[in-house]
């Protein structure tokens, strides 16, 4: 048994106080944080889900949010949520003009700082090429941001469809390099997940970029006739 001077023992009880008074603290304050976040991040899933959710809910996930983000303002995870709740902010009806450009702007900037803290991740690469998409930039920073999506995600199947969405509604605008990337990745999309991937395709009228493939998927068989 260790044997501590009397005179010690006050100011050691004090500290080992002081101490788990801190450690009670910041657990109570990371529970509160990350029980905004889940908040804010089935908000982005209701959306998903449901295909829509009103003004009240995605405020109600902004605010959740930002209150993560004021105790860690650089976490990824937060500021990828955040970027999605001002995109579908940007899709409510009546939200038009330069009001909807902020929300777009806004997201852009969330999933920018996302990325310098977690460079390597493919979501965040993907929701800037899909907000780039909806501000109609389709620039070298758009062009970069599709490279990256794939190279770092490329068989993520949502990633996979972000990329073919937004590589199909914007093929005009995309160079020979872009195009031949655009249907590799349709054809690894196609392995993972065809229906998915045909009715994206069919959508936009660009079987043509499919049927090259019927004779690996049967499905396709009837709209390539």
């Amino acid at each position: 048994m260790v044997n501590i001077n009397p005179r010690l023992r006050p100011p050691l009880l004090l500290s080992l106080t002081a101490l788990i008074a801190v450690f009670v603290i910041w657990a109570a304050v990371n529970a509160l944080v990350f029980l905004q976040y889940r908040i804010a991040q089935q908000v982005t899933r209701d959306v998903v889900a449901t295909s829509g959710v009103d003004a009240d809910q995605l405020q109600t996930g902004i605010h959740a949010i930002n209150r993560s983000l004021t105790f860690y303002p650089g976490h990824p995870d937060f500021l990828d949520t955040k970027g999605l709740l001002l995109e579908y902010s940007a899709g409510l009806p009546g939200v038009a003009g330069q009001e909807r450009r902020d929300l777009l702007s806004g997201a852009a900037e969330q999933y920018r700082k996302a990325i310098r803290n977690r460079p390597l991740w493919p979501y965040s690469w993907a929701n800037l090429v899909s907000v780039k998409d909806k501000l109609g930039e389709i620039d070298d920073d758009y062009l970069h941001a599709f490279e990256r999506s794939d190279t770092l995600g490329p068989w993520e199947p949502p990633v996979q469809l972000i990329l073919i969405r937004s590589a199909l509604l914007n093929w005009q605008e995309l160079g020979s390099d872009e195009r031949q990337r655009a249907e590799q990745i349709i054809g690894r999309a196609m392995q993972r997940q065809g229906k998915e991937v045909f009715e994206l395709v069919r959508s936009v009228g660009r079987m043509d970029l499919l049927c090259p493939l019927q004779d690996d998927y049967p499905m396709l068989e009837s709209s390539c006739i």
